[in-house]
Parts: C-alpha cells; sequence; structure tokens
C-alpha cells in the first residue's frame, strides 16, 4: 500500500492528475503516477471537479434546447395545450418550449464520460463544442475547493446548541470573577465541549454570547517608556550582585530564585506592597510596607526570617530584584546578626523583562488592586484574602495546579499561617476589587 494513501493530495499532484486527464491516461495509471490508490484519484475528480454547465445556447428557451436521452426516436405531439399548428412536429423538435418544462418522462442525457470514468470533459475533443453537461478538472480551481472546504469545516461550532449554552454559562461565571479563560478551562476541564483555543476563536467569530471585551486581559495597554526615577545604586556597592553575576550561577540555584519587587499606592503616597515572588512554583506573597524604603525591606525579611529561622537561607537563598532605591541596603538585606543568610542579585537597568515572572504575576494582583488604588486602608489582613485568591487561580503551566496547591507542599505551614493564605475553590476565585471591599467588611472570599 503506498506510504501516503492517508495523506491530503497535494498541490503538485493535483497538477500531475489534471495532466493526466488531458493526455487520456486511465485513473489507475494516474494513481500509480503520484503513489495513491485509484479510488482517492477517482473521489478527488468527483469531488473537486469543476461545474462547467452548459454551452451558452444548450438550454435557451425557444432554441430547441432538448436535452432528453429519448429525443431521438420521440414521437410525442401535443404536450402544450396552446399549440394549435395542425402541422405542428414532434414536440422534441419545437422551438417555443422545451421538453424539461413540458414532459413528465424527460430524462436528460449525461455523457457517457462523465456517468464513468474519469466522470470529466478532460481529453474530450468535442468537449468545446458538446450541448451536454460539461465537468472538468483543474488543478488550481481544485486546490481551491480543497482549502475552502478546510476553512469552513473550521468555522461555526461542532456541538449542539445545550452545550454551548452550558459552556456560555460555566464561562460567564467565571469571567464575572475575572478569572480568565485558562483557569475556567482549567477547572472544568471534562465540561467543555470545544478547546481553549477553540474557545477564543468563538468568542471573536461571535459564535458565542460573549464579547472579546469581557475577557480580562482583552484591553491592550501602551508600554510606559517612563525613565526610572530612583537613583542608581553605588557601583561599588553593586560588585558580585549584577545580573551577569547571577547568571553566573548554576543552574540548580537559579531555579531556586525569589524575585522581588513592589506595587506602589497613587503618586504621592508612601506605603507600598513588596512582592515575593517564587519562580518555581509560580507563588507570590505580598506584605503589606508603611513606607516604601530600604529600612521597611529588611524589616520584612527580618520579619520572614523570625517566623521561619534557619530555613530562610534555603527558602530565600537567592534573592532578585530591580535598581529601586528601596533594595539599596544589601547588607541589610544579606546579612542577619552578622550571618549570611542569602545572596542579593539585581536586574540590569531597564530591563523588567530579567525578572518577568514577577512582573507577570502582577498582572494578576493588580486585577484585585487595580493601580491608583489608595494603599492606606489595606492592611496584611486584607493581602491575605487578596494572595489567596491570586495564588488559587489554576495554571496551564503547572498542569492545572494552583500555585497554592504547591506552595503548601513546598513552603513552610509556619510562614503560610502567618501570611493567612488559604485555597480557595476553582469555582469561587475572585480577581477584582470587589476581594479588598469584601475583605475590608470583614467577608472572606
Amino acid at each position: 500500500m503506498p506510504d501516503n494513501s492517508y495523506k491530503h493530495i497535494d498541490g503538485k499532484q493535483r497538477e500531475m492528475i489534471e495532466e493526466g486527464l488531458n493526455a487520456k491516461m486511465g485513473i489507475s495509471a494516474i494513481a500509480k503516477s503520484i503513489g495513491v490508490s485509484a479510488s482517492t484519484v477517482s473521489r478527488e475528480i468527483v469531488r473537486n471537479r469543476r461545474d462547467d454547465s452548459y454551452r451558452a445556447n444548450s438550454m435557451k428557451a425557444y432554441s430547441n434546447g432538448n436535452l432528453c436521452d429519448k429525443r431521438r426516436g420521440c414521437d410525442k405531439l401535443g404536450l402544450c395545450r396552446r399549440c394549435v399548428d395542425e402541422k405542428a412536429r414532434a414536440c422534441s423538435l419545437c422551438k417555443r418550449k422545451r421538453c424539461s418544462d413540458m414532459c413528465g418522462e424527460y430524462a436528460e442525457e449525461i455523457c457517457a464520460q462523465i456517468a464513468s470514468s474519469p466522470h470529466v470533459c478532460n481529453g474530450c475533443g468535442s468537449s468545446s463544442t458538446c450541448r451536454l453537461h460539461r465537468f472538468r478538472y483543474s488543478a488550481k480551481d481544485a486546490q481551491h475547493m480543497h482549502e475552502t472546504r478546510g476553512r469552513e469545516a473550521r468555522e461555526g461550532i461542532d456541538c449542539t446548541p445545550e452545550e454551548v449554552e452550558a459552556a456560555q454559562r460555566i464561562i460567564k461565571a467565571g469571567l464575572e470573577k475575572k478569572q480568565g479563560i485558562n483557569h475556567i478551562f482549567l477547572a472544568h476541564a471534562g465540561e467543555m465541549p470545544f478547546s481553549k483555543s477553540s474557545c477564543y476563536r468563538h468568542i471573536r467569530n461571535g459564535d458565542i454570547a460573549i464579547m472579546p471585551i469581557e475577557l480580562p486581559k482583552a484591553v491592550k495597554y501602551k508600554p510606559r517608556n517612563h525613565p526610572p526615577n530612583e537613583k542608581p545604586l553605588d557601583p561599588k556597592a553593586m560588585e558580585g550582585h549584577l545580573y551577569s553575576d547571577f547568571l553566573a550561577l548554576s543552574e540548580a540555584e537559579r531555579a531556586r530564585v525569589v524575585e522581588c519587587d513592589c506595587m506602589e499606592g497613587p503618586s504621592g503616597s508612601v506605603d507600598a506592597i513588596l512582592t515575593i515572588h517564587f519562580k518555581a512554583l509560580h507563588f507570590q506573597i505580598g506584605i503589606k510596607l508603611a513606607r516604601k524604603d530600604t529600612e521597611h525591606v529588611v524589616a520584612a525579611f527580618d520579619w520572614i526570617h523570625g517566623i521561619i529561622g534557619d530555613l530562610f537561607s534555603d527558602i530565600f537563598g537567592i534573592i532578585l530584584c530591580d535598581r529601586g532605591s528601596e533594595f539599596k541596603d544589601i547588607e541589610g538585606m544579606e546579612l542577619h546578626c552578622g550571618v549570611r543568610r542569602c545572596k542579593v542579585y539585581f536586574t540590569d537597568s531597564r530591563h523588567p523583562e530579567q525578572k518577568g515572572a514577577c512582573e507577570k504575576n502582577h498582572v494578576e494582583a493588580r486585577c484585585v488592586v487595580p493601580k491608583g488604588t489608595s494603599l492606606a486602608l489595606i492592611d496584611q489582613a486584607v493581602l491575605a484574602d487578596v494572595f489567596s485568591n491570586v495564588n488559587s487561580k489554576l495554571r496551564e503551566a503547572l498542569f492545572g495546579l494552583s500555585p497554592m496547591e504547591l506552595a503548601l507542599k513546598a513552603l513552610p505551614k509556619a510562614l503560610l499561617d502567618e501570611l493567612g493564605y488559604r485555597l480557595i475553590d476553582p469555582d469561587e476565585v475572585l480577581l477584582t476589587p470587589a476581594v479588598v471591599e469584601l475583605a475590608k467588611a470583614g467577608v472572606g472570599t
């Protein structure tokens, strides 16, 4: 059996089929020349042949457009009730009406070359003058028909209206909580009648009753290009702490890096949220800072050290920060009571992508605490609800698990308990500012 018997015929093979038909080659000979079965070639010809219809005057009324296969021996008279000519010829020769409109026994004559193999007029010397229904195989037209069918097969939704309605309810419920398509599909993996990529296509095409603007990240913002406003770190103090030094570490050491950054409030406010992102776990914690400065950042690390003790070096041993002024106290972060507890490195100036995992996770946190939100009334208890929801969002990169599930297995229970973080049911994950309001009111999400 040919190796490609189950593959689609390509454009080059279609050209060979057309050339073979024009040369009056048999179906079997053509099939052998292109390495497929004869039935494949036959189906290809019938499926993708071009309908050339009739000659311009073949079926024209009042021009003896009679193509009945019985016309040569037909002697029927008077089929038209208006015919009063006593010398009228047989109806099959009449030029006033077509037999196809008058006779119940009309059966159109089909060319033998169309009715049987090769089913097209290619190679027929009289095809240009033939009055019968004509078909021709053209490689160019056949390829176009094949591609068109492929596009049409991917359009619409290949499922029942009931399945579409059920999927819409699940998706809408998740989008109202800003969960995102990835989270929704991971949480309801066996309930969706179409794939995640198909879902995006159906939304764009309007096949389901969900607007693209309802997607959490549908609106894109132009990247800001503001110059950094923090004072540069002392070049001498940076020696041994550059991003190039971080890259020089072994792969195992880089794999356990935690990335640090700060989420700020409105312009002019002094408080901030220190975020620490565990890259391997996709897990991020937030610590409220009364002031965005080195003193409060070091105090936050000391607070964590006081909770987990000597485990600090194992968990927070490699820290990667940007060059913000709040991270200038390298020694304060690295040392505790004169003993080194971690090693701090800095990204290159204006290269946030070097700690992209932390930056990307800020997008999720900013769904709950949008930019410009006052942080004055957001304390550590409120942040517990904020980051519990953010970390309970299912991630495709974690094979359908949430960062919170991994953190519960990998991080000290004392740290998570002190932070107040908990695992939230996938259907209850809420990624809107309502989390902050509910937490302030003392209602957990």
